[in-house]
């Protein structure tokens, strides 16, 4: 092998046809991307899982971008705590465009996820500072 096949291949991502709602998944992303043909922008859900000893890239079409109004391009890291069918809910819900317009400041189905409850909590303290009701110096008693 040469040189240049060695680093040609470190830039290739190994891609897969399915994926298991069971499975561990290293993150999920939807993002507006060019269809194949050029002739088109389309949301695709992409998410990355493990085959073998690589993460691997599953892509799903969600149809055209203009379906999806203002709703954000979404990417939820999950660190292989969470599994796919998981991300996918957080993604359903989060797609949602009343989510981003009612301000809500708590993720949704929060309740069973270890990632979620540390994001809740930094938005606690967040706001608890802004309140003026904490410092770093403040002990618990």
């Amino acid at each position: 092998m040469t040189e240049l096949s060695s680093s040609v291949e470190s830039y290739i991502q190994p891609v897969t046809t399915y994926v298991r709602r069971g499975e561990p998944a290293y993150a999920l992303a939807e993002i507006n991307l060019p269809t194949p043909d050029h002739k088109a922008k389309h949301r695709y859900q992409i998410i990355y899982v493990l085959r073998g000893d690589k993460v691997t890239e599953f892509r799903r079409d969600l149809g055209d971008r203009s379906k999806f109004g203002d709703a954000p391009q979404l990417r939820i890291p999950s660190f292989w705590v969470h599994e796919v069918g998981e991300l996918m809910d957080m993604a359903e819900e989060l797609r949602d465009t009343s989510y981003w317009t009612e301000g809500e400041t708590q993720l949704p189905n929060a309740k069973d996820s270890t990632l979620a409850e540390r994001y809740n909590r930094k938005l606690e303290t967040r706001d608890t500072i802004q309140k003026g009701r904490y410092t770093p110096y403040t002990r618990s008693r």
